[in-house]
């Protein structure tokens, strides 16, 4: 755990020991499973900590996630970044993750029992323009093109709610016309210039 704490202090970011000691097992879990039905790439298991950890721990500094927000769901929730992070740090959130193939929907109802998330669901399937259930916030982090996602956020969102992508700030520009009515850019250990972007529905 010394080194999750040390690396979560580098980046100024104030978590409670309990709440990094459910981390450090989701982390773990991670890569013990993943050795065996392979949940991420082989050359990712080497930047879990910070690449995956760290970049998911970041929304906590760009004031995204207001009190008045009580539901979240995350597409494409992949091996739990960042839904499971956010499931740990916001306990006082419901998340659900969306993560349509079933070997990851399996292993993250995994990792909602062995650290007792009783603010998380798991969905398995894939998000359609036909949901009819409406949230506070929706969440992606490289699920697929921002050009694919956003319409299928805007759709899941309550009015007023916010749409937060993790894409690097040449990603949207490139892919997508509407700019961000937030934005919070930052440096991991690589210097690859990445940002968290904010899109409210009017």
């Amino acid at each position: 755990m010394k080194e999750i704490e040390e690396v979560i202090r580098e980046y100024d970011i104030e978590i409670s020991p309990s709440k990094i000691n459910s981390l450090e097992i989701f982390l773990k879990e991670l890569s013990d499973k993943n050795r065996r039905i392979n949940l991420i790439s082989k050359n990712d298991e080497t930047k879990l900590l910070k690449r995956h950890l760290i970049d998911s721990l970041l929304i906590m500094r760009t004031g995204f996630i207001s009190d008045d927000i009580k539901k979240i769901i995350d597409i494409g929730s992949g091996g739990g970044f960042p839904g499971v992070v956010m499931a740990v740090v916001y306990s006082n959130i419901k998340i659900t993750l969306a993560e349509k193939i079933r070997k990851k929907a399996l292993f993250l109802l995994w990792i909602k029992q062995i650290l007792k998330l009783d603010n998380l669901d798991v969905l398995n399937r894939e998000i359609t323009r036909k949901e009819v259930e409406e949230y506070d916030a929706v969440t992606q982090r490289a699920s697929g093109k921002i050009d694919e996602i956003y319409p299928l956020a805007m759709n899941l969102l309550c009015s007023g709610g916010s749409f937060i992508s993790w894409m690097s700030p040449d990603d949207i520009s490139k892919f997508f016309k509407a700019k961000p009515d937030a934005e919070y850019r930052y440096l991991l250990d690589d210097k690859k210039e990445r940002s968290i972007s904010l899109f409210y529905k009017k």
